[in-house]
């Protein structure tokens, strides 16, 4: 019989996630530049149409909830893969508001949802 203490999962941290998705082949960290273009190393950009959201992972700060951030898994339409970070909160609103609308985009053009709730899971 178990006790009232509710026993702490294990949740896989960022890095645990980030090496697991490598092993995947989502080697490249990508960003999002000032002209709302993902780029990976060198001089390729993509506009949202050319990019696919592939899985994402939603972490929250153990010890504040408002400490969010998230991990998508991206594909090009050329077949690059990686990771682009995206941190939630106050102080990193500005740095992070071009990630913001090019994810915003891909959901939109790709219609995909990937953080709302589906009541039919």
């Amino acid at each position: 019989m178990s006790n009232s203490i509710i026993d702490k999962v294990h949740m896989p941290s960022m890095v645990e996630i980030i090496n697991n998705m490598q092993s995947k082949g989502f080697v490249n960290e990508f960003s999002v530049n000032e002209s709302g273009q993902l780029m990976a190393t060198g001089p390729t950009t993509n506009t949202p149409s050319q990019v696919k959201i592939i899985d994402f992972f939603r972490f929250e700060g153990e010890s504040d909830p408002a400490d969010e951030s998230v991990l998508y898994a991206l594909e090009t339409d050329s077949g690059l893969k990686g990771l682009l970070s995206h941190i939630y909160g106050r102080e990193h609103a500005e740095e992070n508001q071009y990630a913001s609308n090019f994810i915003k985009q891909v959901m939109v053009l790709h219609q995909e949802h990937p953080l709302a709730t589906d009541s039919s899971r």
